[in-house]
């Protein structure tokens, strides 16, 4: 069999992640490697989309109102603690211990320090505001193909190729859950931060994350972060019910007694022509290490690890929610390093007065 050019590919990959019908373009002679690189991109603007992946359109942002709230609780400023800390305990034990002893993994892998030091004052955020932030602190952005290519081309970044994924809002979308004590609020961020570079239900998985984060914080009880997880996806799914039916498939499953391993030759097999990183396979591997970890911090990485895909990303978010959902212990070594950007984060809590401002 003739192999396919590998830009051909690609273009294939990009497409199907985008939620085009791609078998309906190749059945009806739309596409095919023969045609010239540019013929096939403009073709593949004219696919359907496919029934179950619509496109986003930023429907989790629209009629929005941007509040600030303030809070005295020691409990939220305790559970901010954990978000910080949980993310770089997990990303440690993926990459082991920064050979500089006062290094940390997060700025390198989420841009949280970045945000939480040049962005929160933005008022109105905006997607130019994020951009023209990003361009301006290059050596505080992560090093993925896609971050460096929009540093340098950040006038148009829908031009990025191919899979116009791995720029790091879905890792950054923890941060807006604590940037904003209102759950709505910080799924708008979320959203806007991951508009400018993604596609697709990129958008809405991070305003998913984002909402998830910030309503455990305010819990009145200790959050259960699969369950959180699920009313926002209900709550933010209404017109994406292929997600809901994904998410809802894995819970069966898991009720029927399918091991954690299994689940995850079911994500692989079902998203096999997915990009490696693509955010949907992703987002269901890090749902698996929840259920199957049972509070178990170490499993659950381990549950991430033998996933393979984005496994820095994935890795980041479940130590997120598994340090919500266990109240792991400050790791005495990390507390110096940390509580600076901590408590950064709950003086600006403690310090605004409620205001609204309308946002367009």
């Amino acid at each position: 069999m003739e192999q396919l050019p590998s830009w051909y590919v690609a273009a294939l990959q990009q497409a199907w992640a985008e939620g085009r019908d791609i078998r309906h373009g190749i059945a009806h002679h739309m596409l095919s490697p023969t045609m010239d690189f540019r013929e096939v991109f403009h073709q593949i603007t004219r696919l359907p989309w496919r029934y179950w992946t619509l496109d986003d359109k930023r429907m989790v942002a629209m009629g929005s109102t941007f509040q600030h709230v303030t809070t005295h609780s020691p409990v939220v400023a305790q559970r901010i603690g954990q978000v910080w800390m949980g993310a770089e305990k997990a990303l440690r034990q993926l990459r082991g211990i920064p050979t500089d002893p006062t290094a940390l993994w997060l700025p390198f892998a989420a841009h949280w320090e970045l945000y939480r030091t040049h962005a929160l004052n933005l008022m109105p955020l905006n997607d130019q505001a994020l951009q023209r932030t990003v361009a301006e602190h290059p050596a505080q952005c992560q090093q993925s193909r896609a971050e460096q290519w929009l540093l340098r081309h950040h006038w148009d970044p829908h031009e990025w190729y191919p899979f116009h994924e791995g720029t790091g809002s879905i890792r950054r979308a923890p941060f807006w859950g604590m940037w904003s004590l209102v759950p709505g609020q910080a799924a708008v961020m979320a959203d806007m931060d991951a508009s400018w570079a993604y596609r697709a239900q990129a958008h809405l998985i991070a305003a998913i994350i984002a909402r998830t984060v910030s309503t455990a914080l305010i819990s009145e009880g200790p959050p259960s972060m699969p369950v959180l997880l699920l009313r926002s996806i209900n709550h933010l799914t209404p017109h994406h019910k292929s997600l809901r039916d994904l998410v809802a498939t894995l819970w069966q499953r898991e009720r029927q007694g399918i091991w954690w391993d299994e689940e995850l030759r079911w994500v692989a097999g079902t998203f096999h022509y997915y990009p490696w990183d693509h955010c949907i396979p992703n987002f269901l591997i890090v749902i698996i290490a929840l259920l199957y970890a049972q509070q178990d911090f170490d499993n659950a990485l381990k549950i991430v690890r033998s996933a393979g895909w984005d496994v820095a990303g994935n890795t980041l978010l479940t130590g997120v929610f598994m340090a919500l959902d266990t109240s792991i212990p400050p790791d005495p070594s990390l507390v110096p390093l940390l509580s600076p950007a901590i408590q950064s984060m709950v003086r600006r809590l403690y310090s605004f007065r409620f205001r609204e401002n309308n946002c367009k």
